[in-house]
């Protein structure tokens, strides 16, 4: 096993993007870890989002459903590694079914089952800074490879997904 979790003998590059907010670091976390406000803007453009489960705590975890605008669906699993309130959250993120098994990407079958995510908040002058890493855990290097070279898709999906919470975070601070 090498220091970055993996069976494989090459090591993962690390995907990494971080946004400024002009918003505070406790209500970014707010929007960032109650599902009633992770739906509204961690879904793609145009469908929706919904949890069967979130217990939000260390050694808990959440399976929730993404609806794409054509009506299909993508389900997810988080399990929450550590969770230091407002400043960081450690998961392990997978594709799972309608009853929370595990399963590969629906489009990308060669995609690591688990994701490490680690997401942290720091805040100067008022505004919040959120840095997502994510790396394969525990994954074959066939998923290394498949992870190393989708660098580029990633960025896009989560540039969607922070440009809509930028969009959300400011709903919320004109109520």
């Amino acid at each position: 096993m090498n220091a970055d979790n993996t069976t494989a003998s090459q090591p993962s590059k690390d995907f990494v993007i971080s946004r400024v907010f002009d918003a505070p670091r406790n209500l970014v976390w707010k929007v960032w870890t109650e599902p009633e406000h992770v739906a509204r803007w961690m879904n793609p453009s145009g469908g929706g989002m919904s949890f069967t489960k979130m217990d939000f705590r260390a050694g808990g975890m959440s399976h929730y459903c993404m609806i794409t605008p054509d009506g299909g669906e993508m389900w997810g699993l988080c399990k929450y590694l550590e969770i230091e309130p407002p400043k960081k959250v450690v998961q392990i993120q997978s594709f799972a079914d309608a009853e929370g098994n595990i399963t590969s990407h629906p489009f990308a079958p060669t995609w690591p089952k688990h994701m490490l995510s680690t997401a942290t908040f720091t805040e100067k002058d008022g505004k919040t800074t959120i840095t997502i890493v994510w790396t394969p855990h525990h994954s074959t290097e066939e998923e290394i490879q498949t992870f190393n070279a989708a660098h580029a898709g990633m960025e896009q999906g989560w540039g969607g997904s922070l440009a809509q919470l930028e969009t959300y975070l400011k709903e919320v601070q004109s109520r």
